[in-house]
């Protein structure tokens, strides 16, 4: 439904849409292409939350192949895990 919404024609839906994918971090990894699109969209705010959600998909993706890898090597630290 949010990633649908990243087109919609209503600035403030695509918005809202891109707030809310951010805010999911890890879990909008399937946003990733449609978000990529967004960080290019005639509303300049909707470029710019694109961009952050982006850069939060990004960290908390790479925070879990930290800890994954840590893990495997016995070095397994909790707190590099998002919530």
């Amino acid at each position: 439904m949010l990633i649908k919404q990243l087109s919609d024609k209503d600035d403030l839906v695509r918005l809202k849409a891109a707030k809310e994918l951010g805010k999911l971090k890890e879990k909008a990894k399937d946003a990733i292409p449609a978000l990529k699109v967004a960080a290019t969209d005639s509303d300049e705010d909707v470029r710019e939350v694109a961009k952050k959600a982006l850069a939060a998909i990004k960290e908390a993706t790479e925070k879990i192949e930290v800890a994954k890898v840590d893990e495997k090597l016995g070095l397994f630290n909790p707190q590099l895990v998002p919530s």
